[in-house]
């Protein structure tokens, strides 16, 4: 992450070059939280676009990966609507309550996506530090 800026989540929801976009529950979509990212604005010098998915408040609240259902992971084209890659989230873990569901790079000039699927009992911050992100 080249700074805090860049970390796009629900109280930050764009990145500095408008690349990426988080959108959040909308009643007339499918899907129930949308992250954008537009190839073509993102800034040079990034060459990956990690996402996460987090429990609000898990440790708070006891909540954690084996209480989640249905969720997913979708990658679409922006200008036809076409669904590229798709995968469920469908091991859920007593223990997990961050995760990281994967990731969108660059490799000799294409970008491809990688679905990771790691599990952390880490809060939000905790899982912004391993990538090098404090959040304030």
């Amino acid at each position: 992450v080249p700074n805090d800026n860049w970390f796009v989540f629900y109280s930050q929801v764009h990145s500095p070059d408008g690349s990426v976009v988080f959108h959040q529950e909308d009643p007339k979509r499918q899907d129930r939280e949308v992250i954008q990212v537009s190839l073509d604005k993102l800034s040079p010098q990034i060459q990956k676009v990690t996402f996460v998915l987090t429990i609000h408040e898990a440790l708070t609240r006891k909540l954690n990966f084996s209480m989640v259902q249905d969720a997913y992971v979708r990658i679409l084209d922006g200008g036809t609507g076409q669904e590229l890659v798709s995968y469920r989230l469908e091991d859920a873990y007593a223990n997990v309550i961050s995760m990281t569901i994967g990731e969108l790079y660059l490799h000799k000039g294409q970008w491809k996506f990688n679905p990771v699927g790691n599990g952390v009992r880490q809060d939000l911050a905790g899982q912004c530090a391993i990538y090098g992100v404090e959040l304030c």
